[in-house]
């Protein structure tokens, strides 16, 4: 069960927040994150809002999956109270292959409020030390639209490399493409797993 020791944060505003796992009682204020995602930054994202399930008990369900993985994590950044507002929320799932298994990818959303208050940039610090305890994980990966300028750079400061570019791989509008960018950090030495 991917789970973290709560967090206390205080944003660059002076925000009090606490970086925790997600339960599923906090599914209609994680959905409220998501909605904000979509309204405030669709040039960045490949989901459309029709093609999701923005259901309270589809986004509970989401979650329990999450506590049920011992090595998926689902993060948010909560007002502090049992049930505060969330201003952001990360998650990370491996594959189910064996073979795939020690490597995972990340998804994030801070609400369009919160940006530029070092959320984005705490929750993915926790996921990464989350990772290097972890026994199994080796790698966290995510992608990311070559458009996105600022969102390269945060990845590119916590050490995430580039791996690859897929040209043209989102399909934005009639000829209007987007190039993907694959990018990783390897949480563990290669030459000595356990470490």
């Amino acid at each position: 069960m991917g789970r973290v020791e709560p967090v206390s944060f205080e944003s660059r505003s002076g925000r009090r927040l606490v970086l925790r796992t997600c339960e599923p009682e906090d599914a209609a204020t994680l959905v409220e994150v998501t909605r904000d995602s979509d309204r405030t930054a669709m040039e960045f994202g490949v989901t459309l809002p029709a093609e999701r399930d923005l259901s309270i008990e589809r986004r509970a369900e989401l979650i329990r999956e999450h506590l049920a993985e011992p090595d998926w994590l689902a993060l948010g950044a909560f007002e502090p109270g049992s049930q505060g507002a969330a201003a952001g929320a990360i998650h990370f799932a491996t594959l189910k292959y064996q073979r795939l298994r020690h490597a995972g990818t990340i998804g994030i959303s801070v609400c369009s409020s919160c940006r530029d208050e070092g959320i984005g940039r705490a929750l993915i610090a926790v996921v990464i030390g989350w990772a290097r305890a972890h026994p199994t994980i080796e790698r966290v990966g995510l992608n990311v639209f070559a458009t996105n300028a600022r969102a390269i750079h945060l990845y590119r400061s916590l050490g995430f490399i580039d791996q690859y570019v897929q040209r043209g791989f989102v399909k934005m509008g009639p000829g209007e493409y987007v190039d993907d960018i694959r990018m990783e950090l390897w949480v563990k030495d290669r030459s000595n797993p356990t470490a």
